[in-house]
């Protein structure tokens, strides 16, 4: 419950932040979320266009907790799961960002993206089984996916 007088304040800090972040003024987009957020703490818009703001300024420790609470304000969003696991795969956490993957990919049986960033990494990590484990979950939502396939290839997976 937003108290009266607070939203149209905190509604002209997103569309702000927005323009800002759209038009990379990470200085600017980035306070006028937290204010919008200050008003609003669980709205998810503003807290996936902060996260992605804080990871674009490099702020990765920030951008983690931020994808982390969206998480726990929509946990069935895969994207919010997504970005959660590309967040922890730049802070070098291979563990933890196959969970949130895996977990993006367990709250929507169409996510494949999410699988073929795990993929992706753990092939840049130099573990080929794993990696294939992951392009084959991808290649079994959606045969055609162009990631997916491209990853099979680099693997030396054969057509599905």
């Amino acid at each position: 419950q937003v108290p009266p007088g607070l939203l149209r304040p905190a509604l002209l800090d997103f569309y702000r932040a927005t323009a800002a972040l759209h038009e990379h003024c990470l200085d600017e987009a980035i306070p006028a979320f937290e204010r919008m957020l200050d008003a609003e703490p669980r709205h998810a818009e503003g807290l996936s266009r902060l996260g992605e703001a804080l990871t674009r300024a490099g702020e990765l420790d920030r951008a983690e907790r931020i994808y982390a609470r969206l998480c726990d304000v929509t946990p069935d969003d895969p994207v919010a799961w997504r970005n959660l696991g590309t967040v922890r795969s730049y802070q070098g956490e291979t563990a933890t960002a196959l969970t949130a993957w895996s977990q993006s990919a367990d709250v929507d049986t169409r996510e494949v993206r999410s699988l073929v960033f795990a993929g992706q990494l753990l092939r840049e990590q130099g573990e080929p089984t794993q990696a294939a484990d992951w392009v084959r979950r991808a290649l079994r939502r959606d045969p055609q996916d162009p990631g997916a396939r491209e990853l099979a290839r680099l693997l030396g997976l054969p057509p599905e």
